[in-house]
C-alpha cells in the first residue's frame, strides 16, 4: 500500500489539522510490516522534512506525522519498508532547493531504461542524486525540463511551467520505457514549491476537495482565542490524498491522466494531461 498526501492552506496553523480530521490513519501492507513515510513542508523561507525510511509500526496515524506543523503547504507519502530503500536519503519528498517532490506507483528495473533516462539529467543535477530510486531519477528528470524552460533557478515559477515539466517528464517515461520494450509504468506525482501544489495521475486513484468554510467553523470556531473572529468565509484550504476515512463523499476523484493544481487563493484546477484545456470546480462556501 502506498499514497500520497497533501495540503494548501491559506492559514498556516488549519491544513495540518484539516488533513488530519479527514485522512486517518495509513497502514502497512501486511501486520506486521514496517510502514516508511516522509513529509515535506514550508515554514516561513526554510523547507522542513520528516522522513522515516523504516517505522517499526504497521499503523500510523496521518495526524501524528503531521502533528505540530504549521504550514500553508505540506505533501506527504506513505508505504511499505523496503530493503533497498532504508536511509533517509532514499525516502520521498525529496528536496531541491525550493522544489518537493514525491511519487507513488512502479517502474520497471530495468537497467536500460534508467540508462537512457539518465542521458537528460544534466550533470550538475546527476552530481545531487544521492541514491538509486526510481523516485530521485523521477524529481531529477523534472528539474531537468525546469532547467530546460529557464525556470529551475527562478525564485517565481507559474503553476504552469510546473505542468509542462510533468507533462514532458511523464511523456519522456512513457517513451523510453516503450522503446525498450517494457511495460508503461502507471505513475501518481506530486510535486510543490512553496507557491502552489501540482499533481499527476497516471496510476492509482487520488481525491481531493476544496473545505468549506462551514466545516472549518465547526473544526475551530469554539478554539479560544487563537482563532476567536476569524473570517472563515475568506479561509481556503484544499486537500489531495489517495485515500480519506472522513467526509469521503466531499472528495472528487482526480481523472486518470489528469493534473490537478492547488493554489492558495483559487479553486482546485483539474486539467487533461494532454492538452492544456482547464476546468475549474466550483464549490460552495
Amino acid at each position: 500500500m502506498t499514497g500520497l498526501f497533501g495540503f494548501v492552506a491559506s492559514r498556516p496553523e488549519i491544513g495540518a489539522t484539516v488533513l488530519s480530521a479527514d485522512a486517518g490513519a495509513v497502514e502497512a501492507r501486511s501486520a506486521g510490516d514496517a510502514l516508511r513515510w516522509g513529509i515535506g513542508y514550508f515554514q516561513g523561507d526554510d523547507i522542513l522534512l520528516r522522513r522515516r525510511p523504516s517505522d517499526p509500526r504497521s499503523v500510523v496515524p496521518v495526524g501524528q506525522m503531521v502533528a505540530d506543523v504549521k504550514s500553508r503547504q505540506l505533501i506527504g507519502y506513505y508505504g511499505a519498508a523496503k530493503a533497498n530503500a532504508m536511509h533517509t536519503d532514499d525516502t520521498h519528498p525529496f528536496r531541491y532547493r525550493t522544489w518537493l517532490f514525491a511519487h507513488t506507483g512502479v517502474m520497471d528495473g530495468n537497467a536500460m531504461v534508467r540508462e537512457r533516462l539518465l542521458e537528460f539529467v544534466p550533470d550538475f543535477l546527476r552530481s545531487s542524486m544521492r541514491g538509486e530510486t526510481a523516485g530521485e531519477l523521477l524529481f531529477h528528470l523534472f528539474l531537468s525540463n525546469l532547467h530546460a524552460h529557464g525556470t529551475l533557478q527562478s525564485g517565481t515559477v507559474e503553476p504552469d511551467e510546473a505542468k509542462t515539466a510533468l507533462r514532458e517528464l511523464i511523456d519522456r517515461v512513457e517513451q523510453v520505457s516503450s522503446g525498450v520494450g517494457v511495460a508503461r509504468p502507471e505513475l501518481n506525482i506530486i510535486v510543490a514549491n512553496g507557491q502552489f501544489v501540482v499533481a499527476a495521475r497516471t496510476g492509482r486513484s487520488m481525491l481531493y476537495r476544496a473545505v468549506r468554510a462551514r466545516e472549518l467553523e465547526e473544526l475551530f470556531g469554539h478554539e479560544t482565542p487563537s482563532r476567536r473572529g476569524v473570517d472563515f468565509a475568506s479561509t481556503r484550504v484544499s486537500l489531495i490524498a489517495s485515500s480519506v476515512v472522513r467526509n469521503a463523499a466531499a472528495y472528487r476523484p482526480v481523472p486518470a491522466g489528469s493534473l490537478l493544481t492547488l493554489t492558495h487563493d483559487a479553486e482546485p484546477v483539474c486539467e487533461p494531461i494532454e492538452r492544456r484545456v482547464a476546468s475549474r470546480v466550483a464549490f460552495a462556501a
